[in-house]
């Protein structure tokens, strides 16, 4: 992947994490303390709140763009633009 595409990963990976911030402000706010703690006591990620797991894995993806690629095989970036606008006009 390009540099511009790895530009146009992490703009992509920056709006859904803002969308789910948005989106959920209030059970993230809720549950951020137990997840925190949960952490600190090491526990395993299906012990704690999905969504808090599901934001921590996409900030580190955003991290890690290039080695994410890999990982998830990504073959084009346009493939997940055009999945990501299918459900981004149906749920509006």
């Amino acid at each position: 992947m390009t540099s511009e595409g790895n530009r146009e990963l992490v703009s992509l990976i920056d709006q859904l994490i803002e969308e789910a911030n948005t989106l959920f402000s209030t059970i993230i706010e809720k549950t951020k303390s137990s997840d925190s703690r949960s952490k600190l006591q090491q526990s395993q990620w299906t012990e704690r709140h999905r969504l808090n797991v599901l934001l921590e894995v996409a900030q580190e993806t955003r991290k890690n763009v290039a080695r994410a690629k890999k990982m998830f095989n990504i073959p084009k970036l346009s493939d997940i633009f055009n999945k990501y606008s299918v459900y981004s006009s149906s749920n509006k």
